[in-house]
């Protein structure tokens, strides 16, 4: 089938693009495919650190075929947007994102990954070693699995593909899974993120010795479903204390993750107060309406943020009252200014003269 929409290209691009976009495509490069509207839109697999470019492709009748690619390649027609159009076979089923994007690792994984046991016991679990393999990877890392639970998302690696994407799962740890029987219940009962429903939720598998009697003090901080009920420091505190359950480590992440958060807010609202009080500044002598003192909050709250109001609502002049606020705050002691030449800022600005 893929053979018959290469004709498509044929006299259309270069023979050398076109062997480019036949091997991303054979080399299992093209990662998923989704119809959006009338166009194709893939993401395919640049290099081995799991960097992808996206492609969008429109093909109108007769054949005619034009898009766009985030890889930067000068041609109107890359080898990206060849391999998304041969990988119409990966096209994903609408309102289905994670299961799509569950079915390519579990697939990358099967196909792509050689894993080693560094230290597991006879079902499985422990410490695994595991390497993504192939043609376009001349030299790939070596990432560390630690398998819990051979039939729940309760498994870590070490990869940012597991820490970024959010499945609780990466290729790696589909790839020691292939190897394993998924019949086996957990050697260690483990606490991990469960991402199915959307948002991150703690969720425990329990262990064959905790299956029947689980300790009191941790199992009341889950309900039936073994969904935490807890607020997920609680949750750490109480399976810390008790030593038998592990913690798995995108729990923590999602821990630091909201104490960060709160960190920023009571941050926000300490900085907010102040401005509050203080009502201006000594070298601010511009004038602000409503929705700009607003915008000019908004940023100094965050600390780091973009400004996105439309075009002539004076998201210049905020950026600047917002630069002075921080300033006067304490919270910066420098400021960088990159413009247009035609934006003029006084010499005499403070924070003009130390960016």
């Amino acid at each position: 089938m893929w053979k018959q929409r290469l004709e498509l290209f044929r006299g259309v691009v270069p023979e050398e693009t076109l062997r480019e976009g036949v091997q991303a495509h054979k080399d299992h490069r093209v990662k998923c495919v989704a119809l959006c509207k009338d166009d194709l839109v893939g993401f395919v697999e640049l290099d081995t650190a799991w960097n992808v470019a996206k492609t969008q492709v429109a093909i109108y009748p007769g054949g005619r075929i034009a898009g766009t690619c985030t890889c930067g390649s000068p041609e109107k027609i890359c080898p990206h947007m060849i391999a998304t159009v041969l990988g119409t076979s990966k096209l994903s089923p609408p309102n289905h994102p994670r299961r799509n994007a569950l079915v390519a690792v579990r697939r990358a994984g099967k196909r792509e990954v050689v894993v080693s046991a560094i230290a597991v016991d006879e079902h499985g679990h422990g410490t695994w070693s595991a390497q993504t393999m192939g043609r376009h990877r001349p030299g790939t890392s070596i990432h560390l699995v630690e398998i819990y639970s051979l039939s729940e998302p309760a498994n870590e690696c070490s990869c940012s593909e597991y820490q970024f994407d959010q499945l609780g799962t990466c290729r790696h740890v589909e790839g020691v899974l292939y190897r394993l029987d998924s019949k086996a219940l957990p050697a260690r009962s483990v606490v991990y993120v469960d991402w199915a429903g959307g948002e991150p939720i703690l969720r425990i598998s329990w262990s064959a010795s905790h299956a029947g009697a689980p300790p009191a003090a941790i199992a009341g901080l889950f309900d039936d479903e073994r969904y935490a009920v807890a607020a997920p420091q609680d949750v750490v505190e109480a399976v810390e204390a008790s030593g038998d359950v592990a913690i798995g480590l995108a729990v923590r992440q999602l821990l630091d993750r909201e104490i960060a958060l709160h960190a920023r807010a009571r941050r926000g609202n300490r900085v907010v107060r102040e401005m509050r009080g203080l009502r201006t500044t000594p070298t601010f002598h511009g004038s602000l309406r409503p929705f700009q003192e607003e915008g000019v909050e908004f940023l100094v709250r965050h600390g780091s943020a973009v400004l996105a109001d439309e075009m002539g609502l004076g998201k210049t002049v905020q950026a600047i009252a917002a630069a002075d606020w921080m300033m006067t705050l304490g919270e910066v002691s420098r400021v960088l200014v990159i413009c247009p030449a035609s934006i003029k800022v006084p010499a005499s600005s403070r924070w003009c003269s130390a960016s």
